[in-house]
């Protein structure tokens, strides 16, 4: 669930980090990964992202980003080495980002991501990716789903049909959340 209130990136990372499953105020994980495995902040993409970056240029070079839901992998997290503390030194001094939690959507907004994700998901099925699955009612379409379907994401077909098809998505997609897809499948 999202929080009211402003939430501090690197706490809720550095917990997920030091004891992943807790309850409460914990970061709840992505839809169809296992909890223990993936952290997903209360806040946009973008806001983890330039956070991401942030912690590279001041120590971490081996940072990730953030997966296209905006989640951080715990693993990755946990191979990087890092204490706690140095994490929690780097955001006082640097890489603090606060964010408000997103407005939900409105019927409308979720009409047309739904009409989006349908249009493009029939596109890749028009484009020789017979196997690309149609959206779930709530308009969620997951790496997780694509590969559960057997689409191979780095397969050349399934890259090119995916850059024809964004324009069927109405916005709803972008070339930047295909590549990041890409490169998770890697």
């Amino acid at each position: 669930m999202r929080k009211s209130s402003s939430i501090a990136l690197v706490p809720l990372v550095a917990v997920a980090v030091l004891a992943a499953g807790c309850g409460g105020g914990s970061p709840k994980p992505a839809a169809g990964a296992p909890p223990a495995t993936t952290t997903v902040l209360n806040g946009s993409v973008a806001g983890a992202l330039a956070f991401a970056r942030c912690m590279r240029a001041h120590g971490i070079p081996g940072w990730p980003d953030p997966s296209s839901d905006g989640g951080f992998d715990k693993a990755k997290l946990l191979a990087l080495g890092v204490s706690p503390s140095r994490i929690r030194s780097i955001e006082d001094g640097h890489c603090r980002y606060d964010f408000e939690p997103a407005p939900p959507p409105t019927r409308s907004q979720l009409a047309h991501r739904l009409q989006g994700l349908l249009a493009f998901a029939r596109c890749m099925r028009g484009h020789g990716v017979d196997a690309f699955p149609d959206p779930t009612t709530q308009g969620e379409l997951s790496i997780a789903s694509v590969r559960a379907a057997g689409v191979d994401l780095r397969s050349p077909v399934v890259q090119a049909a995916a850059q024809t098809c964004l324009p069927a998505s109405d916005g709803v997609l972008t070339a930047a959340q295909v590549q990041r897809a890409e490169r998770e499948a890697g």
